[in-house]
């Protein structure tokens, strides 16, 4: 496959998929929900790739659904086409890939993209990673992703500041929450990422698939996080259904945001 929003490439045993959308700090459009999981059921099925990288081009890791993308069509919003069960086939496809997933997080890691990384194994933040989940103010519940895993890593006090209360978290913050596992310096992000998705490689690969398999489901499946993920989804795309969302959204772009994500 041809990839314009995400640049993918292996080597030594390790895929790379680096979000490539930096003019508007890797926000995803549609268009990368297909190519995400084409790549991501590609890295499945290809026995050479023991261990996956995510990272980002740009000032920021990703700040969710590109806002000026046209909406779907109203019969479209609750169809298995609708962007937010696109979405959330992605969380499960991360979950669920035979490989362990390092996630590199610099800049903003907003709404979605939040979301995608909480599917990941090992979240490595730069020191100006900054963690936030607006889309309550939008009118909508928050896309499954945060909503199902955030409270695995916090409490039910935390997750619920972050996202009924929008909390903006720095990086420090999420590792002392325990969201990320590692904070460095910015120009070290990459190549502290690398350093771990090698060691990773280095395993038999059976051996870590079986490994990832069994902590996903004793620590993810028995918390009744899928089922969480499949609840969130439907919620979320429930919510963009609602005669008044466009309006809403329109009157969100418009306002002064007490965080704002510059672009």
């Amino acid at each position: 496959m041809h990839y314009v929003d995400l640049i993918v490439e292996k080597h030594d045993h390790i895929c790379t998929i680096t979000f490539n959308r930096p003019e508007v700090l890797n926000a995803f459009r549609r268009h990368t929900y297909h190519e995400m999981l084409e790549a991501l059921a590609d890295i499945n099925e290809d026995e050479s790739v023991h261990s996956v990288l995510i990272a980002a081009n740009g000032r920021g890791f990703c700040t969710g659904h590109d806002m000026n993308e046209e909406p779907q069509p109203p019969e479209l919003r609750l169809s298995r086409h609708a962007g937010g069960r696109k979405y959330s086939d992605i969380c499960e496809a991360l979950l669920q890939l035979r490989q362990p997933v390092v996630v590199a997080i610099n800049g903003w890691c907003a709404a979605g993209g939040f979301g995608w990384a909480l599917c990941c194994d090992i979240l490595i933040a730069a020191e100006d990673a900054k963690f936030y989940n607006p889309q309550i103010k939008l009118g909508y519940p928050s896309m499954p992703g945060v909503g199902a895993l955030l409270n695995l890593y916090t409490s039910p006090a935390v997750t619920k500041d972050i996202i009924l209360g929008r909390r903006l978290l720095n990086a420090q913050e999420a590792l002392d929450l325990g969201i990320v596992s590692r904070v460095v310096p910015n120009d070290q992000l990459l190549n502290e990422a690398q350093s771990v998705a090698a060691k990773m490689a280095e395993v038999p690969p059976d051996i870590m698939a079986l490994q990832r398999e069994m902590m996903n489901r004793i620590w993810i499946g028995q918390a009744g996080t899928y089922t969480s993920l499949i609840t969130g989804r439907d919620t979320a795309i429930a919510g963009h259904s609602l005669p008044d969302w466009e309006e809403r959204e329109a009157n969100w772009k418009s306002e002064t945001r007490d965080v704002d994500i510059k672009r």
